[in-house]
């Protein structure tokens, strides 16, 4: 098959996707600098969430599968896809490594490491005195429960959590699941779960239905001094409101590894990720979308991927479809 890469990897991954597909021809540009005969002939993109030239959808007529390397799929423009007869599916090979990055936020956040670390390195002895709040035996609430939340919530079986999981649709709730939490919530719950919520970790997707869908409103009825993660979407969460929140102290302090503004033409530099100054709040962990950036045992990453080749080939249903009208 003809396999265009449009989408930034890792020399490494580099390596291993010419190694590992060798039987296969492998281009590797963006699409807006491929001619159209060589649209024509392709018949699958990797790519991140984005949206695409008009002219790839004109001229891509053997193009049957956009492949993501990593679990987002925002930014791709579902319709045309969809119209276009153009199937869209994800990468679940890094569930796990968001999950414990998630959970090192989180305990880096409540024990305040990375604030006394920035202190202590100006040799000020004062951050000896901050405190920690304990993990073990807090109310936790995980707001979205797919795959990650799934591993997070089994990673956090031995503090011994009370955990409550909101899910927009609980009747999809797995018995496994299920066995990992409280409960299972919906929106409807929400206010009276946040009142007593000692940690709120966020994993959502970013949809019509999610976009701001933690406003104002939402994060004020949150315990006066929960603590917050968020490794869904930045755009999930209201981004004036969640900085007004911290700025005040309601919260006691966030974790944040996905933005609002991202670098992606290489702009001079500093380029902040909101324009907000949340790199001015010392109760603020600022991590630059890189929960799930390991290479330890990178060979996983195609894995969906290999499936999905084999899947087009032999007329075998696919892995990890995206619902179009859904969006993820």
């Amino acid at each position: 098959m003809i396999i265009l890469i449009s989408t930034r990897l890792h020399e490494i991954l580099v390596d291993i996707l010419k190694n590992r597909f060798k039987e296969h021809t492998l281009i590797f540009d963006k699409v807006d600098n491929v001619s159209d005969h060589v649209l024509s002939r392709i018949e699958i993109i990797i790519s991140g969430g984005r949206s695409f030239p008009d002219r790839l959808y004109a001229k891509a007529k053997k193009l049957r599968l956009i492949q993501v390397p990593w679990i987002g799929v925002n930014g791709f423009e579902f319709d045309k896809l969809n119209n276009n007869g153009i199937l869209l599916a994800n990468s679940k090979w890094n569930t796990l490594l968001v999950a414990e990055f998630t959970l090192s936020l989180l305990l880096s956040g409540l024990k305040q490491i990375v604030r006394a670390d920035r202190v202590f390195r100006q040799g000020r002895w004062e951050s000896r005195m901050y405190t920690s709040k304990l993990l073990t035996n807090s109310n936790v609430l995980i707001i979205g429960f797919g795959d990650i939340a799934t591993h997070l919530a089994r990673l956090m079986q031995p503090y011994s959590c009370n955990i409550t999981a909101l899910k927009n649709n609980p009747d999809k709730t797995t018995e496994e699941q299920r066995g990992l939490v409280s409960r299972v919530i919906t929106w409807d719950n929400y206010e009276k779960i946040a009142s007593y919520t000692d940690i709120v970790i966020v994993t959502l997707p970013l949809t019509d239905r999610t976009e701001s869908i933690l406003n104002g409103k939402r994060l004020s009825q949150l315990k006066k001094g929960a603590y917050l993660v968020n490794i869904g979407r930045g755009a999930v969460i209201e981004e004036k409101a969640l900085f007004e929140i911290l700025n005040r102290n309601h919260l006691s302090g966030a974790a944040i590894d996905v933005w609002y503004h991202y670098n992606r033409d290489n702009k001079p530099e500093p380029y902040y990720p909101s324009e907000f100054d949340f790199h001015k709040l010392d109760n603020t962990i600022m991590s630059p979308h890189r929960a799930s950036t390991i290479l330890d045992s990178p060979y996983t990453v195609f894995d969906d991927l290999e499936y999905n080749i084999d899947a087009l080939l032999n007329n075998r249903p696919l892995k990890n479809l995206i619902d179009l009208g859904l969006k993820y």
